[in-house]
């Protein structure tokens, strides 16, 4: 998008001519006044400058002399000192006359419009008060000074406190969650200080899985299962001498499946688990342990799962993490005191939780918890606890609790409005504050270690939280949780004081983290004071040039997105995290099309990136639906904006080179891959603005890039994509170039759908209502040569498709989190969208040409689709090999499943009513109301619905007669589908036949349907002890039903009101709605699906005076229900 503005360094000058120009245009004036003699022999040229073949020596001396009177000789002739005098003179008015610009715009902007520079901004500091250990609190007021050092010109910089605040010694201990469904649920400890896990070098996401590791121990925080598991202690059980329990017998309260029970003893700092469980023949509820005896050393439990006691205890649990029923008995052998058994009061049990152990489980939730350790705080004391957080979006919290003392194990207790929330959701790093309440459970103060929700010493603070729902143009990948980078106590805020007297140099980079240790001032208490991150917020005064450039682009654009360069200039203005921004079209192709959507593709500064991959930033959908609604309050309300990240395109680079003498081809190739990524990927590290949407990768740009560099002799071949040519990039990609193995050269990977022209193709999109399919296409070569491991085999078996996001494989299975994978499709293959194709995938014999089907249920998003295969090498070590390390990989978007019975997808039109021609005896009046429903139009795609009428149960004369008391007959005997009463009449509702296409010559394929009512009909209605009868004459009532003209997505219904001409008697008057099943509930109009798969049935609910449309769960349409 170009600029056309002056940039503001250009000054605009009305008279920019320098000496020599002007003393070259005097000479030329003169040259044409008249002559000073009557000969003509001397002109006013010669005069001023001399004769003709010096002249060009004059001026040059007079220019030289008009820039300095150091070379003046005092020589110089009369006439050319009148010459530089008059010069001198014109200096002034020429300099006045430059600077009318200047004071025209400062008239216009200082003085009428009022936009003045921009002032410095001060920057912000988050700091951390540490306390002498003789201080338990202080009191830290407002404006008090801290020292940060001096800027570049020795000006003393001075960080003011913003508010009044109290420290104490409180501090941050423990880190940890729980996240899960209820059926599956994990835990994680991410920071524990008691135990002496440190905080996460560089942060965490929250409630994110732990990253694979290739070391061969567990990561110290890796994610571990809860197990909902019964503890009970037995305190015969630790026998000395020797250790035999052969069996171990236990009554269970409730009936349980011992095939997938598991008992577990403690012997010290593990387990032994149980080999065999019986059921009792005459008693489901008893289960016997068997154990080996050589394995079996019970002995109290020492840090084993955090539990310490000085009993043994046993472990019951089931296999599918399922809760465990009440212990009423437990029964063994030992070795002194025979058989023994206990009964619930002899032992004490209890419920294992994620982090500890209660009396009872907690009601199951479904969601994610975080636990918050809290030491070295009393009651009433403040907690200031800082969060620096990099968030993607705003949460709303379900519940944030504190753990409560009561009578036995202590409980959650609300916080409500206690806790003030300065993050606003997790939103932005910010202070939560909270006055420390009386009743905070230190579960050290529990004696039994069986009865300690969480790990004692510290105090405990829970925040319960629920995924929001992801968007289907959201790449799986986009985390809705923030980054932290750190947690601390006692938070400070303090600003930058007299920012106008800092240098300028201050504010280009934010000061930096550890620079202020003190305040001004000693203060008694205060030990010292941390500064762990850098500060934020500053920024330097405005320039005159920036001043110029700003209020130019502002009256320009007026705070309208009315053009292309508008919307993009103010986005940026708005948004200074954009790097890259890029309409799709231009505002003259949006004309031509008559369309009114604009969409605006936006690719975030690697500092404002959501996500965690540096090659793909992206912005979060909260991000995106924010600046579309701040710009939409600004365009025209008829043009539809969207916001959108770019397509992340992998370009496969492959190049085979003649290093110079001496260069190795590992260190060649290493330095080739450098000055690569250097040329085309430093934008993935830093802030630096660059244009990246829809810009090709050029051939011949890279082959220069290559052979710059001094390892190469001579490029042999290179490849993009495996053509030596440019690749172009759609409105909306980005070409990453990525610098693939020599080992996937031979493996390629495409959607494949024969039914359309050119099979092979890079990008799909399907449907999550789990029958609509795609179809992968991948080759792979039989065998693969590795250095060191020669050549190996690949079995099709091995070869298997995967998220390249998470790393997790496409099972058959599949879940709410992502798609499956099969190796059949079912009994059809669905049709499914495609785009970017691809070439044909080659065929050989040395090549596995594989085909996979990927359909997903109850879940939406973009996902990364590769083919990988885990090869075993002969040393043990197995090579797992992953395209997308290659650049291979497929774009596979799912869409939410469209539910056509939902009602707002459906709209009633309604036509104006018809009076039906009666007998001139009947007493009542007939009129025709035609209802036509209709497809919401937006969800109509590119495969056309199929709308197929269903038809309750057609119900005879005599049964309306026995219903209803009435004489009704109608034609053919055909009764409505539904009969409904208003206040003032009866209204009988058929649904329109299914209609076909008529053909131009031959009989109909079927007569023309006669709906309505016989004539001699009667109505009887009872009025108390009598029965009013009501006449519809001798004519027969009917209408004929008109055949739809766009079957595929109308459906028309038909009611006929009647309505008595006696006005002193109401219809309805003792009459009750016909008691036809469906009523309740809605009559089933049609059923509906698409080429996708969706299908849905909608009905029409009967609400005695008018049809709406309905949900199976009676949610009815409000926006159209007026209308009929």
């Amino acid at each position: 998008m170009s600029d056309p503005i002056v940039p503001p360094e250009m000054d605009f000058v009305l008279d920019d001519r320098s000496v020599p120009r002007l003393l070259q245009e005097l000479a030329e004036y003169s040259r044409a006044l008249p002559s000073v003699t009557q000969d003509g022999t001397d002109t006013w040229e010669t005069v001023l400058f001399g004769p003709e073949h010096e002249r060009d020596a004059v001026l040059r001396t007079l220019a030289q002399l008009a820039a300095g009177s150091e070379r003046a000789d005092g020589q110089l002739p009369i006439a050319q000192t009148v010459v530089l005098a008059m010069l001198k003179l014109l200096d002034t008015p020429r300099r006045l006359i430059n600077q009318l610009p200047e004071q025209l715009r400062d008239l216009y902007y200082r003085d009428y419009l009022g936009m003045l520079e921009r002032v410095a901004q001060p920057d912000r500091v988050m700091l951390s008060a540490v306390l002498e250990d003789a201080c338990p609190e202080l009191v830290m007021k407002a404006g008090l000074a801290f020292d940060g050092g001096q800027d570049s010109e020795g000006t003393a910089r001075v960080y003011r406190l913003d508010q009044t605040w109290t420290v104490n010694h409180s501090r941050c201990t423990d880190l940890r969650w729980c996240t899960g469904s209820q059926k599956a649920r994990v835990a994680r400890v991410l920071f524990d200080e008691a135990a002496g896990q440190a905080w996460p070098i560089g942060g965490v996401r929250l409630f994110a899985p732990v990253p694979q590791s290739i070391l061969p121990e567990p990561s110290p925080d890796e994610d571990r299962p809860v197990r909902a598991a019964r503890i009970v202690t037995l305190v015969q059980l630790d026998l000395p001498g020797d250790r035999t329990l052969p069996e171990l017998v236990v009554t269970f309260a409730d009936n349980i499946d011992s095939s997938k029970l598991h008992a577990e003893v403690s012997a010290g700092d593990h387990w032994v688990g149980s080999k065999d469980s019986q059921p009792d023949p005459k008693d489901s509820k008893k289960i016997t342990f068997s154990f080996e005896q050589a394995d079996l050393e019970p002995a109290a439990a020492s840090k084993l799962d955090g539990l310490t006691t000085s009993v043994p205890v046993v472990r019951l649990s089931l296999t599918d993490g399922g809760a465990v029923p009440g212990v009423q008995t437990i029964s063994f052998i030992a070795p002194k005191a025979g058989a023994v058994t206990y009964t619930s009061n002899a032992f004490e049990q209890s419920v294992q939780l994620p982090f500890g152990y209660a009396r009872q489980a907690s009601p199951p939730y479904d969601g994610d918890e975080l636990y918050l350790g809290i030491r070295s705080i009393e009651p009433d004391q403040l907690l200031s606890l800082h969060w620096q957080l990099r968030s993607p979006q705003q949460l709303a919290f379900d519940e944030c609790s504190y753990l409560a003392q009561d009578a036995q194990d202590g409980h959650w207790e609300l916080l409500d409005d206690a806790l003030i929330d300065g993050t606003n959701g997790w939103r932005t790093s910010g202070v939560w504050s909270l006055s420390w309440p009386h009743d905070a459970l230190d579960t050290a103060q529990i004696e039994s270690p069986l009865q300690r929700r969480m790990p004692p010493g510290r105090y405990w603070l829970r925040v319960r939280v629920k995924s929001p729902a992801r968007e289907p143009s959201q790449a799986v990948s986009m985390p809705v949780y923030p980054w932290v980078r750190g947690l601390h106590t006692n938070a400070l805020s303090a600003t930058l004081a007299e920012p106008q007297t800092i240098d300028a140099a201050h504010f280009k980079q934010p000061l930096p983290a550890g620079t202020i240790v003190a305040t001004v001032d000693s203060v008694d208490g205060l030990q010292r004071v941390l500064q762990p991150w850098p500060s934020a917020g500053g920024r330097a005064a405005e320039t005159r040039a920036a001043w110029i450039a700003r209020v130019s682009a502002r009256l320009r654009h007026r705070e309208r997105a009315l053009t292309d360069w508008d919307i993009g200039r103010l986005l940026r203005d708005y948004y200074p995290g954009i790097r890259d921004l890029h309409l799709a079209e231009s505002r003259m192709a949006r004309a031509m099309q008559h369309r009114a959507r604009q969409t605006i593709v936006l690719m975030p500064h690697a500092s404002a990136n959501d996500n965690d991959d540096a090659l793909r930033p992206a912005f979060s959908q909260a991000h995106l639906n924010e600046m579309r609604d701040w710009l939409a309050q600004r365009a025209s309300p008829w043009l539809q904006i969207t916001c959108c990240n770019p397509d992340y395109v992998p370009v496969q680079v492959r190049w085979s080179i003649t290093f110079a003498p001496g260069i190795s081809r590992a260190l060649g190739n290493q330095q080739i891959q450098q000055a690569l990524h250097t040329h085309y990927l430093a934008w993935s590290t830093s802030d630096v603005s660059v244009s990246l949407i829809g810009q090709p990768l050029a051939y011949h740009e890279m082959m220069r890039v290559i052979q710059a560099c001094d390892v190469v002799q001579h490029v042999d071949s290179l490849t993009l994509n495996g053509r030596e040519d440019s690749v172009d990039a759609a409105d909306t990609e980005v070409l990453v170039p990525v610098f693939a193995s020599p080992e996937y050269a031979q493996v390629k990977l495409a959607f494949h759908r024969e039914q359309l022209a050119g099979a092979y193709w890079q990008r799909a999109v399907i449907y999550g209502n789990g029958r609509n399919h795609v179809e992968v296409a991948c080759v792979i070569p039989k065998k693969l040569t590795f250095a060191g491991a020669g050549q190996i085999d690949i079995e099709d078996q091995k070869v298997f498709l995967y998220d390249c996001d998470t790393g997790k494989r496409l099972d058959a299975q599949g879940s709410p989190a992502g798609p499956s994978c099969t190796n059949q499709t079912g009994q059809y293959c669905l049709p499914v969208q495609v785009a970017s194709k691809r070439d044909i995938l080659p065929t050989k014999d040395d090549l596995w040409s594989l085909h996979r089907y990927i359909q997903a249920d109850q879940t939406v998003g973009r996902y990364r689709i590769g083919v990988g295969a885990d090869v075993p090498l002969s040393d043990g070590r197995t090579y797992k090999l992953r395209s997308h390390e290659a650049g291979l990989e497929l774009g596979l978007q799912v869409l939410p499943k469209v539910d056509y019975a939902a009602p707002e997808n459906w709209v009633i039109n309604t036509l104006p009513p018809v009076p039906l021609a009666v007998a001139t005896d009947a007493q009542v009046s007939v009129e025709l109301g035609t209802y036509v429903l209709q497809a919401n139009t937006l969800l109509v795609g590119p495969a056309q619905l199929t709308l197929m009428p269903t038809l309750p149960t057609v119900l005879t004369s005599q049964e309306l007669s026995k219903a209803w008391g009435t004489a009704i007959k109608m034609l053919s005997d055909e009764a409505p589908h539904a009969i409904t009463v208003s206040d003032d009449a009866i209204h009988c509702w058929w649904v329109g036949p299914e209609s076909s296409e008529p053909s131009n010559s031959g009989p109909p394929e079927s007569p023309i349907k006669r709906y309505g009512i016989k004539q001699g009909a009667t109505i009887e209605i009872p009025l108390g002890e009598n029965r009013q009868s009501i006449s519809f004459g001798d004519t027969d009532i009917v209408f004929s039903p008109v055949p739809c003209r766009q079957p595929m997505q109308w459906l028309t219904i038909y009611g006929l009101h009647i309505r008595s001409k006696q006005t002193d008697l109401a219809i309805s008057g003792g009459i009750e709605s016909y008691p036809m099943g469906t009523l309740d509930t809605g009559v089933p109009v049609a059923h509906v699906t698409d080429s996708y798969g969706n299908e849905g049935t909608v009905h029409l609910a009967i609400q005695r005076d008018r049809p709406e449309l309905k949900h199976k769960c009676a949610q009815t349409l409000d926006g159209h229900s007026d209308n009929c």
